[in-house]
């Protein structure tokens, strides 16, 4: 005969204990202390050591000369290596090992609409190359305002599950893959990662004064050993994107285009970038996250363009396109920082490597060069 358990105070207590053992071991499934990957084999090689082979190699190719001022900001394309992987390398080519302690990688919500800015809540993003550190402190300081969100990274269906959540950062590229470069070429440092989502006004128009906001509170995190990264392409052009602006010579057409854009931009004229945009068409892929970084550059910064491209030359298909630049911006008043001592990057293969992936090459034409 089985005699029924007492229910006691004591059992009670025990069973108190194991549901909010069992709610905690939830949350922590739930709400992971680290962003992982998604870019691996889709926007990168998938293993660590071609990876860094690669963002190395693109970075030797590329022909940047010295400039004895230090280097405060860069524009980098985010689409996947084999389309913009060399006009990223130019991007990242002036940087050398420990020269800052953070960095602001702020690129536009690819997947998700949302007002505002958004920060994911982790300690750490993860890539083939290793854990990155976040800048906590600064997040924290940054979600203060009303227009920048901390937002925790979930990685099972439950929140998802009937429209209740949208995923952001679990999804989105464009941080992500500007880290390989920063790796290889920076060392350590802390990341500040930053999706940017819609900053308008009543009439769906372009808010500047919101943009200034964001950027006042951004600046406030910045200081000598901050660098900002700008991850965007430029602009988007074809039937896939609504934008039939040109119908011959799609590609040098929209490179003039671009020109002008980026001229208005390497004079820092934020009135005369906004409305050569819209004249345009408003096609640029980055009109936020690039006024941002106007807002955000010193005065006396001078930028220069350092490489352009776009996926209609590289693969001969002129119908959807997306254009590409390299951009730095440098104080002249201030020498280039100073290195400080790193550790060497420990490469480490993916548990999946030693599969046999299928080659990042193989991606072009699949429409995600254009992401």
């Amino acid at each position: 005969m089985v005699r029924p358990i007492p229910f006691t105070h004591r059992t009670l207590l025990g069973l108190t204990s194991l549901c909010l053992l069992l709610i905690a071991m939830g949350t922590a499934t739930a709400q992971l202390r680290g962003r992982f990957p998604i870019g691996p084999g889709r926007y990168y090689p998938h293993d660590a050591t071609r990876l860094y082979m690669s963002a190395v190699q693109y970075m030797n190719d590329a022909d940047v000369p010295d400039r004895n001022a230090r280097l405060v900001a860069v524009v980098a394309p985010n689409a996947p290596f084999p389309l913009s992987g060399s006009v990223a390398g130019h991007a990242f080519k002036p940087l050398k090992s420990g020269q800052y302690d953070r960095v602001i990688v702020l690129t536009p919500s690819y997947q998700a609409r949302f007002r505002g800015c958004s920060i994911p809540s982790v300690e750490y993003f993860a890539t083939p190359l290793g854990d990155i550190p976040t800048a906590t402190d600064a997040m924290e300081q940054l979600n203060r305002s009303s227009l920048i969100n901390l937002r925790s990274v979930h990685y099972h269906d439950a929140p998802y599950a009937r429209g209740r959540r949208t995923p952001i950062h679990e999804v989105e590229h464009g941080v992500e893959v500007q880290l390989p470069f920063l790796q290889a070429q920076l060392g350590e440092f802390r990341l500040i990662p930053i999706v940017v989502g819609e900053l308008l006004d009543h009439r769906r128009q372009v808010d500047d004064n919101a943009i200034e906001a964001v950027a006042d509170v951004i600046r406030r995190v910045m200081d000598d050993r901050t660098l900002l990264v700008i991850s965007t392409n430029l602009t988007r052009h074809g039937p896939q994107y609504g934008n039939l602006r040109h119908r011959s010579n799609v590609v040098e057409n929209v490179a003039q285009d671009d020109m002008a854009i980026l001229d208005r931009m390497l004079d820092k004229d934020i009135p005369g970038f906004h409305r050569v945009v819209e004249a345009q068409g408003d096609a640029l892929e980055g009109r936020v996250v690039l006024a941002l970084l106007l807002h955000l550059l010193p005065r006396r910064s001078t930028g220069v363009v350092l490489n352009y491209d776009n996926s209609g030359r590289i693969t001969q298909d002129a119908i959807n396109t997306t254009s590409y630049a390299a951009l730095a911006f440098f104080d002249p008043g201030h020498p280039p920082n100073a290195q400080r001592e790193v550790r060497t990057l420990r490469l480490q293969r993916h548990e999946e490597s030693e599969q046999e992936e299928e080659p990042v090459e193989s991606q072009l034409g699949t429409g995600d060069e254009n992401e």
